[in-house]
């Protein structure tokens, strides 16, 4: 309940403080709120395999190392509607890879393959590599990759302490990368830091579920503060971190969305 109370509030704040394009000083958020927030990009195929996997009844265990621990059975509809990324943001970030034209992209948290199918989808040529640390969800999310079509997505098993090490050698670079598991705020922002060396020139990290919990709020308020980054945009549910320090000037945005 207190979490709950905390986003409503959080929301009341951020419904106050967020900017539309109209008031935009920043030509480089200007640009993003065009293509990104307000672009069209829209993948049916995706949806129409949402709505199948939403009558689907089949039950698996899903193992969770991030915020709640252990183990559950949940049927494939279940974790479809509550933890699948929805239309509107998978969306938002095909057209941010898109508009980056991200050619190595990196996502922490597969679930079903939802998100890293709008990934993948967006820029054809690109490499997508995501990771589950549920082995039941990881086969999942294959089986509705490959049901896609995608050939250009990795699916990898395991914790995200122990496989990140294995693809992220000191001349790995992403041009997207997309934090969405273990939502709590020690491992958020030890993930972040590790990430920020091994993000492009012009990349961006995405942060999922910003005001999730206390703990993700503060994560992302320290994140904010980084002297690494140099432009943060906030829409609510997501948080976006860039490093383009030749062309961008150290600012904080919140964008109505």
């Amino acid at each position: 309940m207190a979490d709950k109370v905390q986003a409503l509030l959080e929301y009341i704040r951020y419904q106050q403080r967020a900017q539309t394009k109209y008031y935009l000083h920043s030509p480089f958020v200007y640009q993003f709120y065009l293509n990104v927030l307000e672009g069209q990009q829209q993948f049916p195929e995706i949806e129409q395999l949402r709505a199948a996997l939403l009558q689907n009844k089949t039950a698996i265990t899903l193992e969770d190392l991030g915020a709640k621990k252990g183990s559950y059975i949940r049927t494939i509809a279940d974790i479809v509607s509550k933890a699948a990324i929805s239309a509107k943001y998978g969306q938002v970030l095909s057209r941010l890879a898109t508009y980056l034209d991200a050619k190595n992209i990196l996502e922490l948290g597969t679930s079903l393959g939802i998100g890293t199918a709008y990934l993948a989808l967006s820029v054809p040529h690109s490499s997508v590599i995501s990771i589950e640390s549920s082995p039941s969800i990881a086969d999942t999310a294959r089986t509705n990759l490959n049901t896609l079509g995608i050939q250009n997505a990795t699916v990898l098993t395991g914790n995200f302490d122990a496989v990140l090490p294995e693809i992220l050698p000191p001349h790995s670079k992403f041009d997207l990368i997309y934090i969405d598991g273990n939502h709590r705020y020690e491992p958020t922002l030890r993930y972040y830091h590790l990430l920020k060396n091994n993000i492009t020139e012009n990349g961006c990290i995405v942060l999922d579920d910003i005001y999730w919990s206390k703990e993700m709020t503060k994560a992302w308020q320290e994140i904010k503060q980084d002297t690494n980054n140099t432009l943060t945009l906030d829409i609510y549910r997501m948080g976006f971190v860039f490093f383009g320090k030749e062309k961008l000037a150290k600012e904080d945005f919140v964008l109505r969305y």
